[in-house]
């Protein structure tokens, strides 16, 4: 396992007299032998017998797998999930073998499989933030509800701290109508003495009653001491089923604390508003300002959802202000939306926005005009639910000149204001956007993405590249799929003729070959045309489709990264990379050696 990896070796041929001699040099990829691993977790969200096994042998890829889960059955799946029929404690063995024929490990756990509480009250969000009373703004403290049984009845007590907190409003939630039936409920609070107590039943409908999880009642609660930091908890509990047998059930405490030192309360007024986003702009653009620095990047497992206080966040600040504290911001800013849903329509970010003007063509050309506007487009197959684009291009300042992008348009929702900034760098200019709201534009799937730019030098060949790219949901993580695995480049001639472009059409040896990790596959199109290129198997599979679309004419560079369609990294071996353009069908020989 120590030499695993891609190594090179030199062979010397001499024959017997000594007279002549061959050198050649070889290269051999050596693979790691595999290490069985696997974790377990239920596969519901309330407790069940179904459990979900996940896969963490290495090598990642290259091996096979065999599962027995301890009660007569097996399974071949990378990250299987099986149901059990009845609770216990089960031996789980996962026997790993390499299809390279370097070895087989496996590994045996014991899994217990528990459903004697089936059930679970608690309080959602935990904890929850108040506002001191100055400010009379109550928050929502919702009573939730999972199980994996039939639910027809709530009852239960709960107790608050009438000292700190008053309960002012109930509002029933609708999980328990959610088979059609209506709800029953006696439900009072008394904030003399810090009492709530629920009853909740289904009338009508489905008389099965209701599983799954959701929200039972939703309590509106204020501040009544300028520390309101205290615990909410259940002095009693009583789930019934349609039969009216009591459902056994697990109750947890919630936790409300003051609304105090939060990430990116810059004012510490006790929410994250625009007067905040203002100075963390500000703050941004100011040399030597490092309060906007509150984050970065996420390397691990995910952070808790917000709100975050100042040194709670999972990553903390790496000492620059880039797009990950940009996030985090926002995430902050839409969470404490929920304590001042009077913001204001009026004063917000003046950016501006992009517009097709007359001159601007609608893809990105292979000549113009000094002083001409063009735009170079990006399709991403599937852009809803972002919230936060960011993009690095590059291209020569000196000969052109950026003028803007659409992505203002793509993410303008009512009400939203949106955040705009774009840093030249050296290579380009970074360009960062982002929606201050917690519902992102929706596009219906397929979203064009424009950059628009101008000549301003006669040059007989320039290009603008497009070298990063980074899509976040308003949870802050990464759309990952729509990253495309090429760096996307496009040539152009600045007032010239056509004496730049290719005169035939042509595919050259991809570089390097062998290769490891990545490998550029480049050719020429003397005229824009309909562009297929992709990868296939020994046995002629398509394994990965690098460009399907038109293309400008001119010489393009795309890079494969040994990937499948799906992500997967794909084994060692011979692959073929196959080019259809205009009548034309060219291919050439790969070979991956990890």
């Amino acid at each position: 396992a120590d030499i695993a990896g891609l190594h090179s070796f030199t062979v010397i041929a001499t024959n017997s007299v000594g007279a002549d001699t061959c050198e050649v040099e070889v290269n051999v990829s050596i693979l790691a032998p595999p290490e069985a691993c696997f974790t377990s977790m239920s596969a519901a969200e309330a407790p069940s017998l179904s459990v979900a096994f996940t896969n963490c042998s290495t090598p990642a890829d290259g091996l096979t797998y065999f599962w027995d889960f301890g009660d007569d059955s097996t399974g071949t799946e990378e990250d299987p999930t099986h149901t059990y029929s009845a609770p216990g404690l089960y031996m789980v063995t996962l026997v790993a073998t390499s299809t390279g024929g370097c070895g087989v490990d496996s590994v045996k756990h014991e899994v217990e499989v528990d459903t004697t509480v089936t059930a679970d009250l608690y309080f959602a969000p935990d904890p929850a933030y108040l506002q001191p009373p100055s400010y009379d703004r109550p928050s929502d403290v919702e009573l939730r509800v999972c199980s994996s049984q039939l639910i027809a009845g709530v009852s239960c007590e709960i107790q608050y701290d009438h000292t700190k907190v008053h309960i002012t409003q109930l509002e029933l939630g609708s999980f328990l109508s959610g088979n059609g039936g209506s709800i029953t409920d006696f439900c009072e609070f008394d904030n003399e003495i810090g009492q709530l107590l629920v009853t909740l039943g289904v009338v009508g409908g489905d008389s099965s009653g209701v599983s799954g999880c959701g929200t039972l009642l939703t309590l509106e609660v204020s501040a009544v001491a300028e520390d309101p930091t205290s615990e909410i908890e259940f002095v009693s509990a009583d789930l019934r089923d349609p039969s009216n047998a009591s459902i056994p059930v697990e109750t947890d405490d919630g936790s409300l604390l003051l609304a105090d030192n939060l990430l990116g309360d810059y004012d510490n007024d006790g929410d994250v508003d625009f007067s905040d986003f203002t100075y963390f702009i500000w703050c941004w653009n100011e040399p030597g300002c490092t309060d906007c620095d509150i984050a970065s990047a996420i390397t691990g497992e995910h952070p808790a959802p917000p709100p975050w206080t100042v040194g709670s966040y999972s990553y903390p600040p790496d000492g620059e202000c880039d797009f990950e504290d940009l996030m985090v911001f926002i995430m902050m800013y839409n969470w404490s939306g929920q304590f001042n849903e009077d913001r204001g329509s009026g004063g917000g970010l003046k950016v501006p926005v992009a517009m097709n003007e007359p001159g601007t063509r609608p893809e990105a050309p292979s000549q113009v005009e000094l002083h001409e506007r063009f735009a170079v487009q990006l399709e991403l197959a599937d852009a809803s639910s972002i919230a936060g684009y960011r993009f690095a291009l590059g291209f020569d300042d000196e000969v052109l000149s950026f003028q803007g992008t659409n992505l203002e348009e793509l993410l303008k929702t009512d009400g939203n204001r949106i955040f705009s900034h774009d840093t030249e760098t050296e290579s380009g200019v970074e360009i960062c956007r982002a929606v201050l709201g917690e519902t992102p534009a929706e596009h219906g799937g397929a979203c064009r993405v424009e950059f628009y730019f101008e000549a301003i030098k006669e040059v007989e060949t320039t290009s603008v590249t497009i070298d990063e790219i980074d899509l976040r949901t308003t949870a802050n993580r990464r759309r990952s799929e729509d990253l495309p695995d090429a760096q996307v480049t496009h040539r152009i001639s600045v007032g010239r003729a056509d004496a730049s472009l290719p005169t035939r059409f042509a595919m050259w040896q991809n570089t390097p070959n062998p290769f490891a990790t990545t490998t550029t596959i480049r050719f020429d199109l003397p005229e824009a045309s309909r562009v297929e290129l992709r990868v296939y198997d020994v046995q002629g599979r398509n394994v990965k489709t690098i460009v399907n679309g038109t293309l400008a004419a001119g010489t393009h560079n795309m890079t494969w990264n040994g990937r499948n369609d799906q992500g997967n990294p794909m084994a060692s071996g011979i692959y073929f990379c196959g080019l259809k353009a205009a009548g034309h069908n060219l291919m050439k020989r790969m070979l991956l050696m990890r």
